[in-house]
C-alpha cells in the first residue's frame, strides 16, 4: 500500500493470473503532493490494467492532505465499480468502522456516485472477492 509496493502488484498479478490481489489504500495516494500524485496515478494505471486486480478505496480521508475525491473518482474510472470496494480502517481507526477517523468521508463520496456503482462498491465487489468459507464460487 505504498509506493515501494506499486511496481510488486504488478508483477505479482501478472505472474499468478489466478490470483485476486487485492491493492489496499488504492496504494496511498500522495494527496496534496501533486509530483508524486502523477506518479501514483501511472503505477495505478499499470496496476488497473492487471484483471486480477481489486482495489480498496480505503484510508484516503486520514492520508496527506485528506482531499482524496479526484483519486477515487480516477479509481472508479480505471477499475470500474466492479473492481472496487470500501473498508474501513480497523485496526488502525481507534475503533473498528470508526466513522470518525474519515470512513464516513470514504462512503459519503462513494455514495455519491450512480447508485450502480455505489452498491457495487459498497456490498457486491467485497461479496465476491471475500467469498465465505464453504460458499460456491460465483464463476
Amino acid at each position: 500500500a505504498f509506493e515501494r509496493h506499486m511496481e510488486q502488484v504488478v508483477r505479482v498479478a501478472q505472474r499468478h493470473p489466478g490470483l485476486t490481489v487485492v491493492l489496499d489504500h488504492l496504494g496511498k495516494p500522495p494527496l496534496g503532493d501533486a509530483q508524486a500524485m502523477e506518479r501514483w496515478q501511472t503505477q495505478l494505471e499499470a496496476i488497473a490494467a492487471c484483471p486480477n486486480v481489486v482495489a480498496k478505496v480505503s484510508g484516503l480521508a486520514t492520508s496527506g492532505n485528506g482531499d482524496f475525491a479526484a483519486a477515487a473518482d480516477l479509481a472508479l474510472e480505471l477499475f470500474g465499480a466492479e473492481r472496487l470496494m470500501v473498508g474501513s480502517d480497523w485496526p488502525i481507526a481507534p475503533r473498528p468502522l470508526d466513522l470518525g477517523s474519515g470512513f464516513a468521508l470514504v462512503l459519503e463520496h462513494v455514495r455519491s456516485w450512480s447508485e450502480a456503482d455505489a452498491r457495487a462498491v459498497t456490498h457486491e465487489t467485497a461479496k465476491r472477492v471475500y467469498r465465505r468459507l464453504g460458499e460456491a464460487d460465483p464463476t
